[in-house]
């Protein structure tokens, strides 16, 4: 498949008769040709930096820190376990230990990328060696 390069590409689009017959809308396909469009710098993957409180049982509220964490459309997981979808926006993330969490990495997973927590988060009573690792915790 070819881009559209350079050169300015419409769209045009002719309306029936019963929406205005007659009307036509025009679409720029390529926005940017001709060097129009700004230098699009890409946003990085979601950072995790810190969690509180640094234990807890299923049902706790814990608060994530850190950046372009992706607010309500991220996924938050507890050692593999996700957990109910967080509020927040790109630095706080307010999410509930879920049932089945055990002891690991908090990661969030975002359209960008995953961001993994610098240490675990310890449910008590359960060591982690039991539940499956994150995908990116695994062996090769």
């Amino acid at each position: 498949m070819r881009g559209l390069g350079t050169k300015a590409a419409l769209i045009t689009i002719a309306l029936a008769a019963a929406c205005g017959g007659g009307t036509k809308i025009q679409i720029d396909a390529n926005p940017c040709a001709g060097g129009g469009c700004p230098d699009a710098t890409p946003v990085p993957p979601p950072s995790v930096d810190s969690f509180s409180p640094i234990q807890g049982a299923p049902g706790t509220p814990v608060t994530i820190q850190g950046s372009n964490l992706g607010g309500q459309f991220a996924v938050v997981r507890f050692h593999g376990t996700m957990a109910d979808p967080p509020t927040g926006d790109d630095t706080t993330l307010m999410v509930t230990v879920p049932n089945g969490a055990t002891t690991g990495r908090i990661t969030v997973t975002t359209a960008r990328g995953t961001g993994i927590s610098p240490t675990d988060f310890t449910v008590p009573g359960t060591s982690g060696v039991d539940a499956a690792p994150p995908m990116s915790d695994a062996a090769p």
